[in-house]
């Protein structure tokens, strides 16, 4: 935990390269080339650029969202994912730097 000037505590921002796959429900490609990680709230997990290593994203919904693409089957719970689900949120977030 870091302080503020006025002595208020303010959480430190996640380590980008642990996240639990849980998480991580799709990726949003935005008009600029960025991609972005975000969970089942639809909020910002982490976000790149094709090539760079990834961010954590700021807790804004991006604009230009011009693909949406979901990583959960139909399936799968939060609670209870299939080995296929598993195996490929992990496959995005090592592809990412991530874990």
């Amino acid at each position: 935990m870091t302080t503020q000037h006025m002595g208020e505590p303010t959480p430190q921002k996640q380590d980008a390269r642990h996240v639990d796959p849980r998480r991580v429900y799709g990726i949003w490609t935005l008009a600029d080339g960025r991609e972005v990680l975000f969970d089942r709230d639809y909020l910002p997990l982490y976000s790149r650029r094709p090539g760079e290593p990834a961010e954590i994203a700021e807790p804004q919904r991006p604009q230009g969202v011009i693909n949406e693409h979901f990583l959960w089957a139909d399936r799968d719970s939060r609670y209870s994912i299939c080995p296929a689900t598993r195996r490929k949120l992990l496959a995005v977030l090592r592809a990412w730097g991530i874990r």
